[in-house]
């Protein structure tokens, strides 16, 4: 599969290995990029991560590594805005935006138009009832849209009372704020300043 890099950054740390029951000290490792890959219709952001063994004794040195945001972040809290933009689109957007928002806020079907639940899927998550008795997501749904879980209450009824995508993302300023998560993103990975230990 080919890419286009559109931009990138990269941030390098040495770590404690006490957390993973290592004596020596580790090598944390970070790429952040907005990336085209052949066969998607855009660009998205990524930040992912590697923490390994330095010692070239070993075969596989590596001890976690992809989307690791919480280890990420205990060591450059300052790419909290890439990990914030992680798999949005170049303007911010969330991931499939509306259909991962009603999927969450309960409204999805099956195609024998059975009642989807977020449970179905992601047994772990919180789940709450509404007054109709569907079950849905709210701090999930709140996480994927990057609002307060106030803000997705008011958002899931707006859906349930049947307002288009384009007008509650308007009423809510989505686009705004995702706008201006992105451009915070895109700062740090157009600045070529390089963290390294």
């Amino acid at each position: 599969m080919s890419s286009e890099i559109i931009a990138s950054n990269s941030w390098r740390k040495r770590i404690s290995g006490e957390p993973y029951g290592i004596a020596n000290l580790l090598l944390l490792e970070i790429t952040g990029e907005l990336v085209k890959h052949k066969g998607n219709s855009y660009p998205y952001y990524s930040i992912t991560g590697s923490i390994s063994r330095e010692d070239k004794r070993y075969r596989d040195p590596v001890i976690t590594c992809g989307a690791i945001h919480s280890e990420i972040l205990a060591h450059f809290p300052e790419l909290a805005p890439l990990v914030t933009a992680h798999l949005s689109e170049a303007d911010g957007t969330p991931l499939h935006a509306a259909d991962n928002a009603r999927y969450w806020a309960g409204l999805s079907a099956y195609g024998d138009g059975r009642a989807m639940s977020p449970r179905d899927n992601y047994g772990r998550i919180e789940i709450e009832l509404d007054a109709a008795g569907i079950e849905w997501a709210p701090v999930t749904l709140a996480s994927h849209l990057r609002v307060s879980v106030e803000l997705a209450r008011d958002i899931r009824g707006a859906m349930v009372s049947g307002l288009p995508w384009e007008r509650i993302a308007a009423q809510a300023k989505l686009l705004e704020l995702w706008n201006t998560q992105a451009g915070a993103a895109r700062a740090l990975l157009i600045t070529h300043k390089r963290v390294s230990a």
